[in-house]
């Protein structure tokens, strides 16, 4: 009999959690973490088919992308010094990017799948010297085989981490019975707990600030300003319970 995987996350065993079909037509395994919770898919061997696929005109992206840039506006404006530079990780087709430079910060994309941060003259190369005052993963690590790595390498880069990603509900449901499983595209190949993003800022050495739902900051702090206070202020909150109330229909179609 083939041994689980091991979480992704912290490495403890996994146990089955369900499957589904992705893309129509792959069988997926999903196993679910014994100690954090992190739920992953055991063997995601779709992925260069998924990422090579068009996908769907989304169009939600622009109200999204000022959503998430008014977060992040605040992120700056409240907690960092607002020197720069900074980057948005995983910026697709760099509607955060372009909203956080017309607002006078110097933002600058990396997309592994998407040129188009390149091609509009605001993109930039990852390499080991890199050093920002923030880096944005908005709608990211639910998508990384090697969470880990990937977050430890931006880790190193940064103090100061703004991710976005939807918690497994308290009613814990199964692959096929939430829409953010995404398995019309079968990109989402993990989906963290509050445990399993403990676990992820423990491993890269960063504190964990999180609103419960899908905003988390991941940062050490070196500021007067407390970073805890920031994401449990009134400002924050209201600008992040706008952002399911606005765009969550055209987020579930996009992702």
């Amino acid at each position: 009999m083939n041994r689980a995987p091991s979480c992704r996350i912290c490495e403890h065993p996994t146990v089955p959690w369900g499957e589904a079909i992705v893309r129509g037509k792959h069988r997926a395994e999903y196993g679910r973490c014994t100690a954090c919770g992190y739920v992953q898919i055991q063997d995601p061997h779709w992925l260069e088919e998924a990422y090579e696929a068009e996908d769907l005109q989304d169009g939600g992206a622009v109200e999204r992308g000022r959503r998430m840039a008014d977060i992040t506006t605040a992120l700056i404006d409240v907690y960092l010094e607002g020197r720069g530079p900074y980057l948005d990780f995983g910026a697709g087709a760099g509607m955060l990017v372009r909203q956080m430079r017309e607002r006078g910060y110097p933002f600058h994309g990396y997309d592994r799948y998407s040129s188009a941060a390149r091609e509009q003259g605001y993109g930039r190369e990852l390499t080991p010297d890199d050093r920002y005052e923030a880096i944005t993963a908005f709608e990211v690590v639910e998508h990384l085989v090697d969470p880990v790595g990937t977050v430890l390498d931006l880790a190193g880069k940064t103090d100061h981490l703004l991710l976005s990603t939807e918690l497994l509900p308290a009613h814990e449901p199964r692959p096929g019975s939430w829409w953010y499983y995404s398995l019309e595209n079968g990109k989402h190949v993990g989906i963290f707990t509050r445990g399993a993003l403990e676990a992820l800022a423990r491993r890269c050495g960063v504190h964990l600030y999180s609103d419960g739902y899908r905003i988390h900051l991941l940062a050490r702090p070196r500021h007067r300003s407390n970073p805890a206070r920031l994401v449990r202020s009134r400002l924050f909150r209201g600008l992040v319970r706008l952002v399911p109330a606005q765009i969550i229909g055209t987020v579930k179609n996009a992702l």
